[in-house]
């Protein structure tokens, strides 16, 4: 028959290693709750029982742990504390109305499910199957245990969804999910945790990893998540792999950096291959080694002859003229629509002399008095008017050209045309 000891020590008493249980005199004070705030562990460097906060907790608010696990529905939670620890839970999750109650459950049963297919499928390949159904399973997961306030299982989420990365050569995204993983299980278990060690060797070269390329579906390096970084509200959806790709920012260097934007002393002179400038430029067929780009400030600008003529100082103080002017190629594709215009106007022309002159030829009489009249009434109509007219001189349009600096475009006053 039990003893009053052991009562005690059944409801209050945690698992010290692995096949052992003791009563802690100040970690045994704390209470249950189905929603806990923190986590109790055992660590064998320091022969004691650790908490550890999983949530922020609020000043005055109790600390609670789980005797448990979060895992059960709440008609399975309260069955077994009734059992086991002779326990009525009415707070916390187990005090929430029907309807928020099911939402919860239907939350944790999802979960469930989720891992225990997971220790269904340990094998090595198990990543390669419908990565991406996986990955969805996964990003639920992690989505559920956030809003039930709970860090439990946060640590083994995130270390599954790094091994399918790495499952598929994506260093970038499987670096991130060790780190978080790492963060998880030392919010559960402490710095000071036995393994905690070996768990941070491990974020220093995940490419060793056993799961490491199996294939290379996803394939990236660690830096490619350097620059992605910083577009915080884009970040998580290309973590998990909602979009593809992320635009990358217009702008990763300083614009004075003259490895990025070079003085005009730096700039390669047109017409003189440089071994610097130029690959192969010994050989008679140089190709440029990169693009290269002036950024200057404009002081002043003038357009003689219709050539647009700046003025802009560099990024060393150093003032130099830039003339604006038509590449080949845009001249070329001009020229060209200037030729089918001309040849289509060409063709039109022919055409009509030919309907003229046959029109000519079957009317030649009638078009021979029609003009011997016009002459006759044009001659006398000349004399009658001569004092009438009065001489007008002629005018020539000139188009006048304009430079915007703030648009940066070449305008031609349409008016003067």
């Amino acid at each position: 028959m039990p003893t009053q000891c052991d009562g005690i020590l059944r409801t209050n008493s945690f698992s010290v290693g692995c096949d052992q249980a003791g009563v802690v005199i100040e970690a045994s004070r704390i209470n249950h709750a189905c929603d806990n705030n923190s986590m109790h562990c055992w660590n064998d460097n320091l022969g004691k029982i650790t908490v550890h906060a999983v949530r922020d907790i609020e000043k005055g608010e109790e600390i609670t742990t789980n005797y448990i696990g979060r895992g059960s529905i709440r008609k399975e939670r309260q069955a077994i504390l009734k059992t086991s620890y002779i326990l009525d839970c009415a707070w916390g999750l187990c005090s929430l109305p029907e309807t928020e109650s099911g939402a919860v459950d239907r939350k944790l049963m999802r979960r469930t499910k989720f891992w225990k297919n997971f220790q269904l499928d340990q094998g090595l390949t198990r990543h390669l199957a419908s990565p991406l159904l996986r990955l969805r399973r996964l990003e639920e997961t992690v989505r559920h245990t956030m809003e039930l306030r709970s860090g439990t299982q946060l640590y083994e989420a995130y270390l599954e969804r790094a091994a399918l990365a790495l499952a598929h050569s994506d260093l970038a995204r499987g670096k991130i999910f060790f780190e978080r993983a790492y963060e998880a299980y030392m919010t559960e278990h402490g710095p000071d945790d036995e393994t905690a060690v070996e768990r941070r060797d491990k974020l220093q070269n995940v490419s060793r990893s056993g799961c490491y390329g199996q294939s290379t579906r996803w394939k990236t390096l660690e830096a490619d998540a350097l620059p992605i970084k910083s577009i915080s509200e884009l970040f998580e959806d290309w973590l998990w792999k909602r979009i593809e790709d992320i635009p990358k920012p217009t702008q990763y260097a300083d614009l004075y950096d003259r490895s990025t934007f070079l003085g005009i002393g730096g700039l390669p002179t047109k017409g003189l291959y440089d071994n610097e400038y130029h690959q192969d430029a010994a050989l008679g067929r140089a190709k440029p080694r990169r693009h290269w780009c002036l950024m200057g400030r404009i002081m002043d600008s003038a357009a003689p002859g219709g050539q647009l003529h700046l003025m802009v100082t560099d990024v060393d103080g150093h003032i130099t003229g830039v003339f604006f002017q038509e590449t080949k190629s845009s001249k070329t594709r001009k020229n060209k629509a200037k030729k089918e215009e001309s040849k289509t106007q060409s063709t039109s022309n022919t055409d009509t002399e030919k309907e003229e002159s046959k029109d000519d030829g079957v009317n030649t009489q009638e078009t021979e008095i029609e003009e011997s009249k016009r002459e006759q009434t044009g001659a006398k109509d000349k004399e009658e008017n001569t004092e009438k007219l009065s001489p007008c001189p002629s005018t020539k349009a000139i188009p006048s050209w304009s430079y915007t600096p703030s648009a940066r475009t070449l305008l031609q006053d349409q008016s003067s045309r």
